[in-house]
């Protein structure tokens, strides 16, 4: 029987060195010796600073074909390992970009086409998505009519709709308000933990990450550092200031972790929370039992 903890690899990357295509001769690499694996079910935050190589990153992931590309790489999602045969999803921080409709709905449409999903289920698909990111208003409006906001939330929704294996998502709520941006990540952790999607999320906000995550972080067009959602929050043992991997990389943390920190100073027996109502529970649990 196989080991339950045992994760399936869905693409695999052995020390790739990425270069741009129109310029044969550079030598400087814009990713250099990336080797990594994502797994089904994986939620990756995937952390860098702008010019990073992160958006370099996940363009390779997606099987773009605009870069000159050495070292090894499998998609085993649907068993291919050729480039040119990819088509994973990858939404970008452009409100809009890559959006090929005359309108949101005709957007997934054509999208679920693309993809080959057999041609009777794509209306019932496409009228689902709709209504799962709350876009019914704004579905049949030409794109030209939306906001910066409307146009990036149809833009998720259709990568959404067209994957089972994989998404790629690059700080697609850099620009967006708070309320879309709950919306988005609500609907999204709904897809990656029932349907087992796994998501490589791009980003530099801190607070849009769950224990259950991977971390990675890329600087100047190398992974430098890969671990769970807690060694990235974790101090050492003194709880010293400075001492987590996060604040080493000049991030910033939540702000529930930050006053989990001052607390744990005084409290060391204080477990890492991953929202504000998760400290909460844990500093009343710790004063019930003293």
């Amino acid at each position: 029987m196989k080991n339950i903890l045992e994760k399936e690899p869905l693409i695999i990357c052995e020390r790739l060195f990425v270069y741009p295509m129109e310029d044969e001769a550079m030598q400087f690499p814009l990713l250099q010796d990336v080797s990594l694996t994502i797994y089904k079910s994986d939620w990756i935050q995937l952390y860098g600073w702008n010019g990073s190589g992160k958006s370099t990153l996940l363009k390779i992931l997606s099987g773009s074909t605009q870069y000159r590309v050495e070292g090894n790489i499998q998609w085993l999602g649907d068993d291919q390992t050729d480039q040119t045969a990819i088509l994973i999803p990858i939404v970008q921080q452009q409100p809009g970009a890559g959006l090929i409709g005359a309108s949101a709905w005709e957007d997934i449409v054509l999208l679920l086409e693309q993809y080959r999903v057999p041609e009777k289920t794509i209306i019932p698909l496409t009228n689902a998505i709709i209504r799962r990111f709350a876009m019914t208003h704004f579905s049949h409006l030409p794109l030209e009519h939306l906001s910066g906001g409307q146009l990036q939330l149809a833009a998720i929704a259709g990568a959404a709709a067209v994957s089972n294996h994989l998404l790629l998502m690059d700080e697609v709520t850099a620009m967006l308000d708070s309320e879309m941006v709950q919306l988005i990540m609500e609907q999204l952790r709904t897809i990656h933990n029932k349907q087992k999607t796994a998501v490589v999320w791009a980003t530099q906000k801190e607070d849009e990450i769950m224990r259950t995550d991977r971390v990675l972080v890329v600087q100047q067009g190398q992974v430098t550092d890969e671990g769970s959602a807690e060694q990235w929050f974790t101090r050492n043992k003194q709880s010293e200031e400075g001492s987590s991997r996060c604040e080493q990389l000049q991030f910033a943390a939540p702000l529930y972790v930050q006053l989990f920190w001052q607390l744990q100073q005084k409290n060391s027996s204080l477990q890492l929370p991953f929202s504000w109502n998760e400290l909460i529970a844990e500093v009343t649990q710790t004063n019930e039992h003293k």
